[in-house]
Order: structure tokens, then C-alpha cells, then sequence
């Protein structure tokens, strides 16, 4: 459970990172939520 709450929270730094460097609508942002969760699963 905490190893889970640890990676959202890389996850989430990541995707703020993403968002500040491209800018991309919230639609790109979502999609590039979905594939940092799925390899944080692999």
C-alpha cells in the first residue's frame, strides 16, 4: 500500500513535469496518466 502511494506520487510529479514542459490539452495529460499508471504496474 505504501509502495503504491509512492509511486502516484512520482506519477503525479511526472505528469506535472509533462504538463509544464509541453502544454498539451487535458486530454494528452490523461492519456499520459494512463500509460505512467500501466508501467508502473509492469
Amino acid at each position: 500500500m505504501g509502495l503504491n502511494l509512492a509511486t502516484n506520487l512520482i506519477n503525479l510529479k511526472k505528469i506535472l513535469k509533462f504538463m509544464e514542459i509541453y502544454r498539451q490539452p487535458a486530454r494528452h495529460c490523461v492519456e499520459f496518466n494512463k500509460e505512467a499508471n500501466f508501467m508502473a504496474l509492469l
